[in-house]
């Protein structure tokens, strides 16, 4: 019961600000933080986080180009402003947070398709067979009704992994991740909510 009384303790611990945003979150109700901005301040908020991305991309000049510089290259309408926005929206309009999760994104992109999957959503085509397996288990999926919120519910269920997927026909933790990914990036693609 050591848990419990620690999150109570850390809960205590917090700011009145952090501390309503919590249980904001917990209940699903929205913040300021949460509204919509207008067609100017989203314009405003792009070309900010555009500048911070190129910035950082300074930054973390390597001997050879990051995944996402390859991205600009080859693919530079990929990186719209929807999916932009997608990543401002993620991090509450933080263009400095939103240009380095675009980054990270990118480049656990590449570690797990390959850089031929860069400059394009990832396809059911692009998923192994162990993938798809991962998939049709009904290890990780959106339940197809929201919370009392309205919230979308994505369930996981590790037992299936251990008791039915781990070792057999070659199904790795890897292709788990690929499998999350796939269904996270064609939620949030597709439903302007979840993001």
């Amino acid at each position: 019961c050591a848990l419990p009384i620690s999150l109570a303790e850390e809960m205590e611990n917090l700011c009145v600000a952090e501390k309503e945003k919590n249980l904001f979150d917990v209940h699903g109700l929205p913040t300021l933080c949460d509204e919509e901005l207008g067609e100017e301040e989203t314009k405003s908020k792009l070309a900010e986080l555009d500048r911070e991305l190129q910035e950082q991309l300074l930054l973390l000049r390597r001997d050879s180009p990051c995944a996402i510089e390859r991205v600009l290259e080859v693919r530079p309408e990929y990186l719209d402003d929807a999916f932009r926005l997608m990543f401002l929206r993620f991090e509450r309009f933080d263009a400095e947070a939103a240009a380095t999760k675009m980054i990270e994104h990118f480049d656990v992109k590449e570690d797990l398709f390959g850089p031929e999957a860069l400059g394009r959503d990832i396809r059911l085509a692009d998923l192994s067979v162990e993938d798809i397996r991962v998939l049709e288990s009904g290890m990780l999926h959106f339940v197809p009704i929201r919370d009392a919120s309205g919230r979308f519910v994505y369930f996981y269920n590790p037992k299936i992994y251990y008791a039915e997927l781990e070792g057999k026909d070659g199904i790795t933790t890897e292709h788990v991740v690929r499998a999350w990914w796939y269904t996270w990036m064609t939620m949030l693609r597709t439903n302007e909510e979840l993001q």
